[in-house]
């Protein structure tokens, strides 16, 4: 647990007030009615479960460029969302939405990467400074693919599984 806390110190930023949730909610009904990304895939499904959770894509994504822009730095930002308000798909692969790349630099003056968690996992394991294991990527497709019925407590003990093998791999990298 001291090794996530550390991992984490720092990284996590705090939530929007309440005003600015609401005025948040309300940039979200425009952009949602006008399919503008991220987030409007699933209005269908979360519209009845609270405006947090309807906008919480949208939260998320402001959250972060609010970050960046407070702290002047780029950012890899990694999501396993594969609908279509975070990815187009171009020759049957899947990219960031163009519109995601530009708000974010034009917000920011900063760069952004988006991947999937796999695909970042992949090109960290191409890099040689960085010693990430197979088990580690299985882990990942393990709970990216797993039924979406998921009990919270599995989903719980698979993503602690994923922590202490992450922390692992950073405490033998070092």
């Amino acid at each position: 647990l001291q090794s996530i806390t550390e991992l984490f110190d720092g990284r996590v930023g705090s939530d929007f007030e309440e005003k600015d949730l609401e005025a948040l909610y309300k940039e979200g009904e425009k952009r949602y009615a006008n399919k503008i990304p991220p987030g409007y895939c699933d209005e269908k499904n979360k519209k009845d479960k609270g405006k947090r959770s309807l906008y919480g894509d949208l939260v998320v994504w402001k959250q972060t460029i609010h970050h960046c822009k407070e702290q002047a730095k780029s950012l890899i930002f990694i999501t396993d969302d594969h609908k279509p308000d975070w990815w187009d798909k171009v020759e049957g692969k899947h990219t960031p939405r163009k519109e995601l790349i530009k708000e974010f630099a034009d917000s920011t003056g900063q760069d952004i990467l988006i991947y999937d968690s796999s695909r970042f996992l992949e090109y960290a394991k191409q890099n040689k400074e960085l010693k990430v294991s197979q088990k580690t990527i299985n882990e990942v497709e393990k709970v990216k693919t797993a039924d979406t019925s998921i009990s919270s407590d599995d989903l719980a003990s698979a993503l602690s599984l994923l922590r202490r093998h992450y922390v692992q791999e950073l405490t033998s990298n070092r």
